[in-house]
């Protein structure tokens, strides 16, 4: 009986799928991302991760929809840090993808751009994620050309620097570090004045016009320094200050206006809160909606919607936030 043998070029094919596997897997577990590399929300997509696989950049559902995805830095266990496009959504036949020219793109499903780091042509050779969440597009000699760190979406990690030239984003509110060293939160709607509702200093020696810097220390401290300091100023203790597990510690704007510092173990998957710049959760403007009333059920605060109530000296548009912090919601009387 004569041997079976197969196609002769079968073996080559597979050879050449092997290779492909091998260079996907290196590229997805800490080697740089060249030119040409491109990442989709595709069930069979993979993930670039830091080289011990601390964070991870891929496409995780939008808060908004199930049918779209966002393209995040997520910590190890899913906790995102940062997105491209400030959390800009596509659907599923988007990508992230680096060009032959250098620019890291977020692209929809029709091919059109919804967010690029705009460096085509400025020699950006690969991208790298590094360990402490830090996305890096660099040039052949290394050298970081544009990184995630200095374009932060609404969250501050260890080892990252956020100074007063940044801005942190979350819906229609703001922080933001002025150079006297405030911190301060701002609601900024489209159409309608800015209104800052908190304020805050805890230092008077910074130098004027001097950039200030914003840290999420690895013990848990979060404090502010402007360079001219021996020792950085204190803005707050984590309530596990001190701890030093395997954890990651950052500071988030959140959806509801307030600007909070979390711990989240590795792997976890979750993120505790240890401290929060404004402890009245109904002194943050806008929190209860347009005619919206702020109370408390005994452990937090509750939003009720006015709808029998109507100033005769405001106009009809005009939003309005009442809080009555550990009373009961006074009685809504029509015509009143």
């Amino acid at each position: 009986m004569r041997p079976l043998r197969g196609d002769p070029g079968a073996g080559a094919d597979l050879a050449v799928l092997c290779c492909c596997f091998l260079l996907l897997s290196f590229l997805s577990h800490g080697a740089d991302m060249p030119l040409g590399s491109s990442l989709s929300p595709a069930a069979n997509s993979t993930s670039w991760s830091s080289p011990n696989s601390t964070v991870s950049l891929g496409f995780a559902p939008s808060p908004t929809s199930r049918s779209l995805f966002v393209a995040a830095v997520t910590y190890a266990g899913g906790v995102p840090v940062w997105s491209a496009g400030a959390g800009a959504a596509v659907d599923s036949r988007g990508s992230l993808r680096l060009s032959s020219s250098g620019d890291l793109q977020l692209v929809k499903g029709s091919g059109a751009v919804l967010w690029s780091s705009g460096t085509a042509g400025q020699g950006v050779a690969a991208a790298a994620l590094q360990e402490s969440g830090n996305l890096v597009l660099k040039n052949s000699r290394g050298r970081v050309v544009w990184q995630s760190f200095d374009h932060p979406t609404d969250t501050v990690v260890m080892s990252q620097s956020f100074t007063s030239c940044m801005n942190l984003t979350s819906g229609p509110y703001v922080f933001a570090v002025d150079r006297s060293g405030n911190l301060t939160l701002s609601w900024a709607s489209a159409g309608a004045a800015p209104v800052t509702y908190f304020n805050k200093g805890y230092n008077n020696s910074f130098t004027a016009n001097k950039t200030v810097t914003l840290t999420m220390q690895t013990n848990g401290i979060v404090s502010l320094n402007d360079g001219s300091l021996v020792n950085p100023v204190v803005v707050a203790y984590s309530s596990n200050y001190g701890e030093s597990d395997d954890m990651l510690r950052f500071l988030r704007l959140e959806s509801d206006g307030n600007f909070r510092a979390y711990s989240a173990g590795r792997g976890s998957g979750t993120a505790t809160e240890q401290w929060s710049a404004v402890a009245d959760q109904c002194q943050v403007f806008g929190y209860c909606g347009n005619m919206g009333v702020c109370s408390y059920n005994r452990t937090s605060p509750v939003s009720n919607f006015v709808s029998a109530y109507q100033s005769a000296s405001l106009p009809s548009a005009s939003f309005i936030k009442v809080c009555f912090p550990g009373l009961p919601s006074p009685a809504v009387v029509a015509g009143h």
